[in-house]
């Protein structure tokens, strides 16, 4: 072999140039389309898999470990939904299935140039004519919008390895050893093994749509004997539905017919030719040949995408419809995470207040509603909020109601407004003695809720023996300003008892 090249014409130069850019460009938006669908899936089954540890495992985990859980839920389906709108919004299935084809249809024209119009003077122009054409088409297709990453290789054939038996560095004429050996053999040898590739693939993807089906059936039937494991029955299932979804956007239903046609056709073809006769290899037995070879590769790769499309449009609706899920599952767990957490909140705030009442700080009938105290320790804006809104303020509060009656019957009732009796101030020395340690802070916040609470009830009192002389609008006021003071002087004085623990 001579170390210098032969010279290239620059038409065949140029088409190969073409066919290189596409190639490269569509292997590149096919990389990334598949990348993102299936980062999609893995967002679903991560979804699924955080809502399961919140919605029934959250006991398991410090705050800040479910702060971070409940913030993952929140994102995981944002993003997921971002990437699906990214795919949506630029096409990259379509636009790499577009390319493909573009990409195919040169590289056809371009052996058709090296074989039956290799003795055509007009060759050069034909190619030319062929190689805009399919530009045009492939602009067209994808929206007037071509934006191409361009092919840096060292052989004008981006399919050459040197070395292979079906290598060809795409620049001479072919004659019909040389096209059986580079063109026809060649694209025998890689659909048999692409299709050997999807069948593993296929039967790995079955295995695990039965795998997983299984392992929920599994569980949900062992419910019955251990409680709570049917609940890892939607990640099985969130799973089963990523590994299908995968299947179908991947199309090897779809390919493995499509290519076993192809192998079918071209070991006929290669067959024929090996059958005939050295007399019958005459150059029209030859075109022929070439004819019905880029025919049928040809006629495979429209077939191909026309069901790719077809497998992809089903496969990212399918998606869409995960994504929503998803959002919609992440909500309503993040929901019953806040519900869940308010109530434990309102729940220990009415276990304080009850040991309160046990230790003989308070008395029970003196206790503030717990829901008047959970809105005050929320903080002072929410609280004042409540109190002048009465809608959503909590029963009894700002609102004129009795507060014992038989006791104010047997006590006769001071006309003059009293003064509320303040708790003596705690020292350094001063200890509480009750039957369990109390905590300082519980002992101040404790304290100031029981001065609101007489300061409540005196004001209450007042009202009464006022309503005779006074219109009830002026009463109505007067309670709901006492309600109010007294709310107002246990949140300051909750807030000083606070400032003194942390000064100690």
């Amino acid at each position: 072999m001579s170390d210098q090249l032969p010279s290239i014409p620059p038409v065949l130069e140029s088409a190969w140039k073409r066919f290189a850019d596409y190639d490269n460009t569509a292997e590149n938006l096919q990389d990334q389309y598949y990348l993102l669908r299936r980062w999609v899936l893995y967002f679903s089954i991560i979804a699924t898999f955080l809502a399961i540890i919140l919605d029934n495992f959250r006991i398991w985990f410090p705050g800040p470990v479910i702060t971070f859980l409940q913030v993952l839920l929140i994102m995981v389906p944002i993003i997921g939904s971002v990437i699906v709108a990214f795919l949506s919004k630029y096409q990259q299935g379509q636009k790499y299935l577009a390319l493909r084809a573009g990409a195919e249809e040169i590289l056809k024209e371009i052996y058709k140039y090296r074989t039956i119009m290799r003795t055509n003077a007009n060759r050069d122009k034909w190619l030319n004519g062929r190689v805009a054409e399919i530009q045009r088409k492939v602009h067209r297709s994808l929206g007037g919008e071509v934006v191409v990453k361009p092919y840096k290789g060292e052989h004008i054939n981006p399919r050459y390895y040197p070395g292979s038996a079906d290598a060809d560095e795409g620049i001479v004429d072919l004659d019909s050893d040389e096209y059986i050996r580079v063109r026809l053999e060649s694209q025998l040898v890689w659909h048999i093994k692409k299709i050997q590739e999807h069948q593993k693939s296929r039967m790995r993807f079955t295995i695990a749509i039965l795998m997983f089906g299984g392992i929920g059936a599994l569980f949900a039937g062992l419910d019955m004997l251990f409680a709570g494991i049917a609940v890892w029955v939607a990640l099985t299932t969130a799973i089963s539905s990523a590994v299908t979804n995968w299947q179908e956007l991947m199309g090897v239903d779809v390919i493995i017919p499509n290519y076993s046609k192809v192998i079918l056709e071209l070991n006929i073809l290669r067959d024929n030719w090996i059958s005939l006769t050295s007399k019958e290899k005459t150059q029209v037995e030859f075109f022929k040949m070439v004819r019905s070879t880029e025919k049928i590769l040809w006629s495979q790769n429209v077939q191909f995408i026309s069901a790719m499309q077809e497998a992809m449009e089903e496969a990212e609706a399918q998606q869409e419809k995960i994504v929503e899920e998803m959002i919609e599952m992440s909500q309503e767990v993040a929901g019953r995470v806040q519900e869940e957490i308010l109530e434990e909140a309102r729940r220990s705030m009415e276990e304080a207040a009850q040991a309160a009442a046990a230790s003989g700080m308070i008395e029970d009938h003196q206790r503030l509603p717990i829901g008047m105290i959970f809105n005050a320790a929320l903080g002072p804006a929410q609280a004042v909020i409540l109190h002048d809104d009465e809608e959503d303020a909590p029963d009894g509060f700002g609102e004129e109601k009795p507060s014992a009656p038989a006791k104010a019957k047997a006590e006769p009732t001071p006309k003059t407004k009293p003064e509320p009796e303040l708790e003596p101030e705690l020292s350094d020395n001063d200890e509480v003695e009750t039957d369990e340690e109390v905590d300082p802070i519980f002992d101040a916040i404790n304290s100031a809720v029981t001065a609101a609470i007489e300061k409540s009830d005196a004001m209450q009192s007042s009202k009464q023996t006022q309503k005779k002389a006074s219109p009830e609008d002026l009463v109505e006021d007067e309670a709901t300003k006492a309600a109010q003071d007294a709310a107002d002087e246990y949140i300051q004085d909750a807030a000083d008892a606070f400032s003194l623990d942390d000064e100690e």
